[in-house]
C-alpha cells in the first residue's frame, strides 16, 4: 500500500443489491432521482414480513459505472449486507 493509505477489510456475506436504470445521461442522476431509490430501500430494510434484515449502521457501496452508459441509459447499483431474519 502506498504511504498515506490504510487498508479495511470487509467480511464476506450475503448483500441485498438495488438497481436504478434511467433513460439519460448518468450526470443526470439528481436528488429526486437518488431519493427514489431510497426510498425502494427504506421499505424494503423496514419491511416487517421481509426474509432479511439490513445491518443498522453497516457499510454500503453506492457505484455509477460510467462505463455502461451507452447513450441510451444510464445504471446505479447500490450494495448493503444483510442477515437473515430469525
Amino acid at each position: 500500500m502506498p504511504d498515506g493509505y490504510t487498508v479495511n477489510k470487509i467480511p464476506s456475506g450475503l448483500c441485498a443489491h438495488f438497481m436504478y436504470i434511467g433513460e439519460h445521461h448518468y450526470m443526470d442522476i439528481d436528488a429526486e432521482v437518488a431519493v427514489g431509490m431510497y426510498n425502494a430501500m427504506w421499505h424494503f430494510a423496514n419491511d416487517a414480513s421481509a426474509k432479511y434484515s439490513m445491518f443498522k449502521d453497516g457499510i454500503y457501496y453506492e457505484r455509477v459505472d460510467t462505463t455502461d452508459y451507452d447513450g441510451k441509459f444510464c445504471k446505479m447499483d447500490w450494495f448493503s449486507h444483510v442477515q437473515v431474519k430469525n
